[in-house]
């Protein structure tokens, strides 16, 4: 390690929520010739981001972590990981001793903090979410620093509001460089790398509508209902599976919709494009809807559909309904109700853990 370098373990899990903040908080540390170790699950090593990772550094350790289980018959899993992980982090440690742990995500990050409590490394923990999970409740307490993405009414002595790291290319993006423009009647479909079902349905009922007849749609449908989705869209809109230039498809769209998870939020927040938001239904402690609902219910420009069970067509018509009435004001272009949610949580984040 460089003299004067800190050695930070930064560790991660989970789904990509958790993945690309600590990636984009890794590479802002690097970038200040910090010494940071990437340590994520096994089960994320074909990660498109981790992938990429990878091929510009070595600094990338797997590890395995299972929930805490909830019946005897996951205890002998949950206990063998415990042991599986304990043993990469201990040569590790012997390697080369953190200065610091910091943790983002809930049950994955569990061997790692439970290792830097037993060791007594100092450790802090980034909470995407608006409602605390159980590990962050579980390990908060004795956290140097407890990391917030929502504000909250009150704070605790470690809790700090820094918002949620954005992605490379998000950060990367310039205005100078781009043709975005906003384009008036389009609305962007986002159901994640992974596709949302809720999602697709909810664009093929709008692409039926008359009222919609003249608009243009671009549907991120993911990879298994791609082809599917494909046969039954317009012809005039955009399909895609994924889609890599999404701050430029962000930045010109009218509408977004999408799920509500934190990463997606920020960005959406970033774009300053308004949005609806469909809550992943089985999201852990319902993260999701709570997410949705802190931005709905503080600017006219973003609102939460949550409907049980989902209704594509009722969805449809809530859709076209608030839109029809945006078009009927006098001008929102001016007023867009714009929330001031920290956009530069990379920078803060390496700003305390480097001091």
């Amino acid at each position: 390690m460089k003299s004067g370098a800190k050695n930070i373990w930064l560790v991660c899990g989970g789904t990509g929520g958790h993945i690309s903040p600590a990636i984009s908080i890794f590479q802002e540390l690097t970038h200040r010739n910090a010494h940071p170790l990437f340590l994520s699950l096994e089960k994320n090593k074909g990660y498109p981001s981790i992938v990429n990772l990878q091929k510009n550094y070595t600094n990338v350790v797997f590890y395995k972590a299972s929930p805490i289980p909830k019946s005897f018959a996951l205890l002998y899993r949950f206990i063998g990981e415990i042991i599986y992980s304990w043993k990469i982090m201990k040569h590790l440690f012997k390697k080369d001793k953190p200065d610091l742990v910091c943790a983002f995500g809930g049950y994955p990050v569990f061997p790692a903090l439970l290792f830097a409590v037993i060791k007594k490394i100092p450790y802090c923990m980034h909470e995407q979410n608006s409602r605390a999970g159980f590990i962050t409740r579980l390990f908060s307490r004795k956290a140097t620093h407890v990391f917030l993405s929502f504000p909250r009414g009150a704070y605790k002595k470690n809790e700090i509001l820094v918002g949620n790291p954005l992605r490379q290319n998000f950060l990367n993006w310039r205005p100078e460089k781009t043709k975005a423009t906003k384009s008036k009647k389009t609305i962007l479909f986002l159901g994640g790398s992974q596709g949302a079902k809720d999602i697709n349905s909810l664009y093929l009922e709008m692409s039926r509508l008359e009222f919609f007849k003249n608009w243009k749609f671009i549907v991120s449908t993911g990879q298994k209902d791609f082809e599917l989705m494909k046969t039954g869209a317009r012809s005039a809109d955009d399909i895609f599976p994924f889609i890599e230039d999404i701050p430029e498809k962000m930045k010109s769209s009218e509408y977004i919709i999408s799920r509500s998870g934190s990463g997606v939020l920020y960005e959406i927040l970033w774009s300053q494009t308004p949005a609806f938001f469909i809550p992943y239904p089985y999201a852990a402690a319902n993260h999701q809807l709570f997410n949705a609902q802190t931005l709905s219910n503080v600017s006219s420009q973003y609102h939460t559909i949550n409907l049980k069970p989902f209704n594509a067509l009722e969805a449809a018509g809530i859709v076209m309904s608030i839109i029809e009435s945006n078009q009927k004001k006098i001008s929102t272009k001016n007023n867009p109700d714009r929330i001031s949610f920290p956009l530069n949580a990379h920078q803060a984040i390496a700003d305390i853990l480097l001091n």
